[in-house]
């Protein structure tokens, strides 16, 4: 899963972390890929869900500094992100990390990235913008 442009907020912290998001989830690929060890997957997703929260809690507390009015739809929408990566490893450590989980990882954390960036951190960043310009 490559780094699209097109993901650019603008915003250059939250852009270095989304690409290191996006660079995360090819390892859990080539993980899975190489028939790397279960505990390495295991090991690379408890990193990734730190990462993911210290993330969002930049992401949360630039929003406060410029006191961006959708912050609580937007902490609302990291904090079922988080369920759902919890529910993931959960059932990857219950059943075991077989292609199924792999593949199920994948999808729900890339879809749901693609999505949130496109829409909801993309609008936080026009906002972030216009804010910073004295437009707001």
């Amino acid at each position: 899963m490559d780094w699209d442009p097109a993901l650019e907020t603008g915003v250059e912290k939250i852009d270095l972390q989304h690409k290191s998001l996006f660079k995360r989830i090819e390892q859990i690929q080539e993980a899975g890929r190489n028939g790397t060890s279960a505990q390495e997957l295991l090991n690379t997703l408890i990193f990734f869900k730190r990462y993911v929260s210290e993330h969002f809690r930049d992401e949360e507390e630039l929003q406060l500094e410029f006191a961006y009015p959708k912050y609580k739809e937007h902490k609302e929408a990291h904090r079922i992100f988080m369920e759902k990566i919890d529910e993931l490893f959960d059932k990857c450590h219950d059943d075991g990390v077989n292609l199924l989980t792999i593949m199920q990882t994948n999808k729900t954390v890339y879809d749901w990235l693609i999505t949130h960036i496109k829409k909801v951190d993309m609008e936080f960043a026009d906002y972030y913008r216009r804010k910073k310009r004295g437009m707001i």
